[in-house]
């Protein structure tokens, strides 16, 4: 596949007397955090703006860290509002984001500890808790990044005139800038960019749209957005892969491993009926038919029913699952909702 074409950054802004966390480093971070090549020009403005609003500003080690903090709840900001448009998630692995920004777990100590009702958490102490160390180092960032965003959200909106130039502003964030005469020649243009990712199989972003459609078009997603917006725009509940899933996955994002188990577990009621029904009677699932773990399945979060899939998962390699057997998915789907201590614990139906 072709890789989308990158559009050229604007300048980076002139360095200071004092030091600030810059597009510089923040570089790697804003690759890992930001996908496509518009979401990452815009990330670069809006990052530059909040430097010049002082949001990076830093004069000692930790203070650093703090400016740190401030970019992943920029970034992860970012990513809850693209989870709502697009109703998936797209929230950031805060381990290979904190390794970018150098945010050691000694520097993440000292900011948990500044705020006693964190230390009241038994998620922070290993002692009351069965967590890994990874998953504490997830859920310290997860609290710092949650004070944390008010204060970015704020600026951007002083950056971007309030918040309707901020909705505008993210609303176009991921697509490119409309021709200068598309008002005149729009069919083209959209029948130009449907052929090229029907028959050249590359992704070509929409064109943007104006303010006044953004604005004044309303639809139901959009007054949700606005509302959340709004209200700080708190962050979405994150979930994080247990430490045996992330490993069984390898490089497999979760989202695309759960829509494989799914469709194998559709494939095995759909060709081989009695087969499927056999295994049903012996695992007795606590859901009335097929129809009802369908919509068990679909409504889970990719990540919370990978954690548990894997749980108890002896038959299914997560690494390749469309090789596995569709009769052997569903199985081990069964086995998950009927003898997992983990599911009736976390989900049950």
């Amino acid at each position: 596949m072709s890789e989308e074409k990158e559009p050229t950054p604007s300048p980076e802004i002139p360095e200071r007397n004092r030091r600030c966390l810059t597009l510089e480093d923040i570089k790697e971070a804003l690759e890992e955090a930001f996908e496509g090549a518009h979401e990452r020009l815009w990330a670069n403005d809006a990052w530059a703006a909040l430097i010049k609003l002082g949001l990076s500003d830093y004069s000692n080690e930790l203070e650093r860290c703090e400016a740190a903090v401030r970019f992943i709840a920029f970034a992860g900001f970012y990513k809850d509002w693209l989870a709502q448009v697009e109703e998936c998630d797209r929230a950031f692995d805060y381990g290979e984001i904190s390794t970018a920004l150098n945010l050691t777990p000694f520097r993440l100590g000292q900011l948990i500890g500044r705020h006693s009702a964190f230390l009241d958490d038994s998620d922070f102490d290993p002692c009351k808790s069965l967590n890994s160390d990874e998953q504490l180092l997830q859920r310290a960032m997860f609290h710092l990044e949650f004070e944390a965003r008010p204060v970015v959200v704020t600026a951007l909106m002083a950056h971007y005139g309030g918040i309707s130039g901020l909705f505008v502003a993210i609303w176009n964030s991921d697509k490119q800038p409309r021709p200068a005469d598309y008002d005149q020649k729009w069919e083209k243009y959209e029948s130009e960019r449907a052929w090229e990712i029907e028959h050249l199989h590359v992704w070509v972003p929409p064109y943007q749209d104006t303010d006044d459609e953004i604005l004044n078009d309303v639809t139901g997603d959009k007054m949700r957005l606005w509302t959340w917006l709004d209200q700080d725009a708190i962050p979405l509940k994150r979930y994080w892969l247990d430490p045996e899933a992330k490993e069984a996955l390898g490089s497999v994002p979760p989202q695309v491993a759960w829509s494989l188990i799914q469709a194998l577990v559709f494939q095995a009621f759909d060709t081989q009926p009695h087969e499927a029904q056999e295994l049903w009677d012996k695992y007795q699932p606590p859901c009335r038919d097929e129809m009802s773990l369908d919509l068990a399945l679909q409504h889970l979060d990719p990540v919370v029913g990978i954690n548990n899939f894997q749980y108890l998962n002896e038959k299914v390699n997560l690494k390749d699952v469309m090789k596995s057997k569709p009769l052997d998915v569903l199985e081990e789907v069964l086995r998950m909702v009927s003898l997992s201590s983990k599911w009736h614990s976390e989900v049950s139906i």
